[in-house]
């Protein structure tokens, strides 16, 4: 069969026309088709034990670029979610603040890695706070 991924597709698709999965009883709405290992064209499950792993896969194909990016967004609400928590004592979230500011020269990178270290080893359970709220 040399069908091109193209036609794989359409025909997964109208395959689920008149017809139902047979693992989840579902249609093509419960369904992401995505190539398989070996690169032909499969829908996979979407049901509600499946609805993670199918986040997990869009977030998996998303280029690399986007990825960078949706982290690094991640990244900075989670200091700015820091720097204004009041489970971190004043002078803590003060060196955070301090560590974000635009000023030239190594000296705020600095400050902002060893609050991060301090943040990271005595106020681990506020920086998992800080990043699941985030991760929604």
């Amino acid at each position: 069969m040399n069908d091109t991924y193209a036609d794989q597709v359409i025909g997964l698709a109208d395959g689920f026309e008149f017809e139902f999965c047979t693992e989840c009883g579902g249609d093509l709405d419960v369904h992401i088709i995505a190539p398989d290992a070996l690169g032909n064209a499969h829908a996979w499950c979407m049901g509600p034990w499946m609805e993670e792993q199918g986040r997990l896969a869009a977030r998996a194909t998303a280029s690399p670029f986007a990825r960078g990016w949706r982290f690094a967004c991640r990244v900075v609400k989670a200091g700015r979610g820091l720097a204004t928590d009041r489970r971190l004592p004043r002078w803590l979230r003060a060196l955070i603040w301090f560590g974000v500011l635009p000023i030239p020269g190594p000296v705020d990178n600095v400050v902002l890695v060893l609050a991060v270290a301090v943040v990271w080893v005595w106020f681990r359970p506020v920086l998992v706070d800080a990043w699941a709220t985030v991760r929604g």
